[in-house]
């Protein structure tokens, strides 16, 4: 009599989950057209074989960062240095987007300043998996102060 229950009891939850497992779901998946969102970095999975850089020679970025930093004014006369870091997204064709600061705040202006800078720069080659775009967030860190960067002669206040 046991087995018997035993055999009835195991016989349907058997049926009962085949028949819940065949069931198939009562909406499709939506097919979107035109052009993509952009990823955003919940959408990107594992790290890429080659990260992401700024193009040109070794040495461009920091000659762009000379070209184009500046000290804010008020930063200057507070006598306010350290580094800002801003974060943003390399999209798969190298669009820059989702520009943001992260981490402490200098304030007077540096951080205003860090991303008006950012969103100067050009098109950056884009990370690659398995030799294909992907997209990927990046941080850079922009010194203000008496650092090497604004120590160059060229370096002017923001005014």
């Amino acid at each position: 009599m046991r087995n018997l229950l035993l055999s009835l009891l195991t016989t349907a939850l058997l049926t009962t989950s085949a028949v819940a497992y065949a069931q198939t779901p009562t909406q499709q998946p939506k097919l979107h057209s035109g052009t993509p969102e952009r990823a955003r970095p919940s959408q990107i999975g594992g790290r890429p074989d080659q990260p992401c850089r700024f193009p040109g020679p070794n040495g461009s970025l920091q000659k762009f960062l000379r070209e184009n930093l500046k000290y804010p004014a008020t930063a200057a006369d507070k006598q306010i240095s350290g580094q800002v870091t801003v974060q943003f997204m390399v999209q798969a064709d190298g669009t820059l987007t989702d520009f943001s600061t992260v981490g402490d705040s200098l304030g007077a202006g540096c951080e205003a300043e860090a991303l008006r800078v950012a969103r100067l720069m050009p098109n950056w080659e884009p990370a690659k998996r398995r030799t294909q775009p992907v997209p990927t967030t990046t941080l850079l860190t922009l010194p203000f102060g008496a650092t090497p960067v604004l120590d160059d002669p060229k370096h002017r206040h923001q005014k």
